[in-house]
């Protein structure tokens, strides 16, 4: 199996994030530390006296300031609402697996020199032990994750049969372990579940 979303921060989202508002803050308030460096004491007496203060470009400047945090607050909003609807809708898809109380995880043994022998040693041994955990009801495990994205190929071949030059004899596969379909959730439509017995040593059997 496989994960595919992680939950750790990331350091460098951080850094960005923390730039960011940053220099939000320091261009918000560098116009108006400019204006306060430069008093106007003949507009202040006139806004003392009631009359208007502003020149007509710092007025020009704050609606157009105003106008923009609107548009931007406006965009994120419509944004975060499709956003919402998407992740809503995506909630009812039918994935066709049981996806509540499932933990997936994946192992590469090979790139600590495993062989594979010593690999299927590995995975029978992690499976007698996980199952073994209170509360665990099954074990399984296929060398392709579900819904990950990625696929296994492989040709298939019939004795005695060609097939047309613009057949498609390609077909995806995936080896699993035993109770995979009762541990997804998928229901059989016919025949059984692998079983222990069907090993390499055994007559060949599919789903």
């Amino acid at each position: 199996m496989g994960t595919f979303l992680s939950s750790n921060l990331d350091g460098r989202i951080l850094v960005f994030c923390f730039a960011l508002s940053l220099g939000t803050g320091i261009l918000s308030g560098l116009f108006p530390a400019l204006q306060a460096s430069r008093p106007d004491i003949v507009n202040a007496l006139k806004d003392q006296s009631g009359q208007a203060t502003s020149t007509g470009s710092a007025n020009f400047f704050r609606k157009a300031l105003v106008t923009a945090q609107v548009a931007i607050c406006l965009l994120l909003l419509v944004s975060a609402g499709l956003f919402s609807g998407t992740l809503l809708n995506l909630r009812k898809v039918e994935l066709g697996i049981q996806i509540d109380h499932l933990l997936t995880f994946s192992l590469a043994p090979k790139l600590n020199n495993y062989t594979d022998q010593r690999a299927a040693q590995l995975y029978e041994q992690l499976t007698e032990r996980l199952a073994a955990i209170p509360g665990v009801i099954r074990v399984s495990g296929a060398t392709v994750p579900a819904i990950a994205g990625s696929n296994s190929t492989t040709n298939v071949t019939v004795p005695g049969f060609a097939p047309a030059e613009d057949g498609a004899a390609n077909s995806s596969f995936s080896t699993v372990g035993v109770d995979y379909f009762k541990t997804m959730g998928i229901p059989l439509l016919m025949g059984r579940e692998f079983r222990p017995g069907d090993n390499r040593s055994a007559p060949k059997v599919a789903l």
